[in-house]
């Protein structure tokens, strides 16, 4: 099968998007099929004279940085030697992972070709919309809904990370049919590429931001926007380090709020026990950072499935977030660690819980390996197959009988030999 992919987000960036991206092309592409990208170019303009490094099935588009949030690029839909490419790929499905610029070309490319759309929801953008739309937070959220439906609307079948987003984009009013399919993760990469608890030994994670050994360890794993309420983790670092001293927090990612987020550690007085890695340099060491840490924690409520838990739950790590039924699919309350409500007092004190216990940690740590392995990449990929199976059919049997019949007359005119007569 040939399948195109169509992103607004992609390599260098690290993000939950291209991790999915990632992990269902590698899966797809091991079981044989071919899968192309088509995303955003890191520049404005593509000149011929710089050098662009060659990427195996990947088409790029100029693009430019969004204003409210430098590290999203914006891709210019108009690129004519990539769209005169695209029918001798010969795409079976469209898989749009965006429903902007390049979630528009995708469904150019569907309907120009006849090809079915398939559209994986990643990202609630109307909570989103709150937070960098400009104008007010409730009229975006409900025209980032109404927008929602309308693209989502368009696509032969939509995938949603987690049954929660499912029933959410029913309210907003999509008819098309959804199917709850969250991205898997490979295990065996988390088991073997950690490699130990110092995250790689003494020149690991901890040694390489000066974290000792025997220090009970916190990590986030996140882009750095105000959405996902690290600030509110901060806080309740504060109450943490009262019951456990020599606690430390590691935060993996960057983003926006990176800035306001250092500054707030030091007006909380707790700068010398926080390390802010920005991003890492590769996906190797982010797998360290987690095999390096003790426990996990969340705040955001804002995700579709968090794909970032299940990481954590397939290195072994016991988890403590805000509650959130996206969250579910990955965290198993009072099972693999907590889902605490909202408060700082009540999450620190279920953070400090699993940092004390140590044989509670252990247990919680070894039924999140359990449920990560419920959730191979192998397993889901497979899943996506059948959707786009699904797909298929749906497309065929959708044709409009008067539109086939009138191609069908054209096909006839065609080898129509007798003389025209003209009147």
């Amino acid at each position: 099968m040939n399948i195109g992919f169509f992103s607004e987000t992609y390599k260098p960036d690290i993000n939950g998007v291209i991790t999915s991206i990632e992990s269902f092309r590698s899966e797809l592409e091991a079981a044989g099929h071919t899968v192309y990208v088509f995303a955003p170019d890191t520049h404005l303009f593509q000149v011929p004279w710089r050098k662009q490094k060659r990427e195996r099935r990947v088409f790029r588009f100029s693009s430019f940085q969004y204003p409210a949030y430098k590290s999203i690029r914006v891709a210019l839909p108009v690129n004519i030697p990539v769209a005169r490419k695209v029918p001798s790929l010969k795409l079976d499905v469209v898989h749009s992972h965006t429903p902007f610029s390049l979630g528009l070309f995708a469904s150019w490319v569907a309907r120009k070709y006849d090809i079915p759309h398939v559209h994986t929801y990643h990202t609630l953008y109307p909570e989103y919309a709150k937070f960098y739309f400009p104008g007010f937070k409730k009229w975006n959220q409900k025209s980032a809904e109404m927008l929602s439906a309308l693209f989502c609307n368009q696509a032969t079948e939509i995938i949603a990370p987690s049954d929660d987003i499912n029933r959410k984009l029913k309210r907003y009013g999509i008819r098309r049919p959804v199917t709850t399919l969250p991205t898997g993760v490979d295990r065996e990469f988390f088991t073997t590429a950690g490699a130990g608890k110092n995250g790689g030994g003494a020149g690991g994670i901890r040694g390489r931001f000066g974290i000792p050994a025997s220090a009970p360890l916190l990590i986030t794993v996140a882009r750095l926007g105000r959405e996902k309420s690290i600030d509110f983790i901060l806080r309740s670092f504060v109450r943490i380090r009262k019951q456990v001293p020599d606690a430390h927090y590691l935060i993996v990612g960057d983003g926006p709020a990176r800035l306001e987020l250092e500054t707030l550690s030091r007006e909380l007085g707790i700068a010398d026990r926080v390390v802010f890695t920005g991003f890492l340099g590769s996906r190797r060491d982010v797998v360290r950072a987690y095999a390096a840490a003790d426990l996990f924690v969340f705040a955001s409520r804002t995700d579709t499935q968090c794909l970032t838990i299940l990481e954590a739950a397939a290195a072994g790590l016991p988890v403590v977030a805000v509650k959130d039924k996206p969250l579910e699919l990955a965290l198993h309350d009072g099972r693999n660690g907590y889902a605490a409500p909202p408060r700082e007092a009540a999450f620190a004190a279920k953070a400090t819980l699993l940092l004390t216990d140590r044989a509670r940690a252990r247990r919680f740590g070894a039924a999140s390996r359990k449920i990560a392995r419920g959730l191979s990449a192998k397993t889901q990929a497979k899943k996506l197959l059948t959707v786009y199976e699904r797909a298929r059919r749906e497309e065929f049997s959708a044709q409009d009988p008067k539109r086939l019949s009138e191609a069908f007359k054209r096909v006839r005119r065609s080898f129509d030999l007798r003389p025209k007569i003209r009147r």
